[in-house]
């Protein structure tokens, strides 16, 4: 096991000065023993990553072995199939990290299971509360806009990222108008199936103009 000269190039000329002595050593204990305690840091992390990307971790138990239960799994947390295995990869490094094995199949997909309730949970977003305060803030006709969407779109407001006024403008420039624009509102906020797995109402205002068009 060596420390690498590109490792060192890259603490050197990425790092501020005053952490590289520490970043060196976490980078070392992660070399040496497959973990470090700067594991979760995030100022440390493009560094260990670099140590974990040369030593190649265990192989997990396949968990896309049974898409049937991936996909119930997804439907469960509303959330789609390739956001399911981004999650599984975060999921293999956590147990890895931690030394945490399963005995079979039926461990490992019941552990992710509960695993990623937890995670969303911690990743939950208060869209409400950052809504309430751009409404607060909104003028004219992006704040007669966000009324609208309160009132009659509540499940968007109160669950999506509304679209800025400079993504307005683009909506228009692609030809949506503002009644072509809140009939598609409606039918997202009406469609549950769609809007559950959508977080940004602008993107899902174009997906289903794309689709039209």
């Amino acid at each position: 096991m060596t420390f690498k000269k590109e490792w060192w190039v890259a603490v050197n000329t990425q790092a501020p000065k005053s952490m590289r002595p520490k970043i060196i050593y976490a980078m070392v204990e992660k070399l040496l023993f497959g973990e470090s305690k700067e594991d979760d840091n995030v100022n440390y992390m493009p560094f260990l990553s670099l140590v974990a990307e040369d030593n190649p971790k265990d192989v997990a138990i396949d968990l896309t072995q049974d898409k049937t239960r991936l996909e119930a799994i997804c439907m469960q947390n509303s959330i789609t199939y390739a956001d399911c295995l981004n999650y599984i990869k975060e999921f293999n490094d956590f147990n890895y990290s931690r030394d945490i094995t399963h005995k079979n199949y039926a461990e490992a997909i019941n552990h992710f299971s509960n695993w990623l309730r937890q995670q969303i949970k911690r990743e939950q977003i208060d869209y409400k509360a950052i809504n309430d305060l751009l409404l607060k803030d909104a003028k004219d006709d992006y704040k007669h806009f966000l009324s609208w969407v309160r009132s009659m779109a509540k499940y968007c407001y109160d669950n999506m990222t509304m679209p800025t006024k400079a993504e307005i403008q683009e909506l228009k420039d692609m030809g949506i108008s503002g009644n072509i624009a809140t009939d598609i509102i409606r039918k997202i906020e009406l469609n549950k199936a769609f809007r559950s797995r959508r977080r940004n109402l602008f993107i899902a205002i174009k997906e289903i103009w794309n689709c039209k068009t």
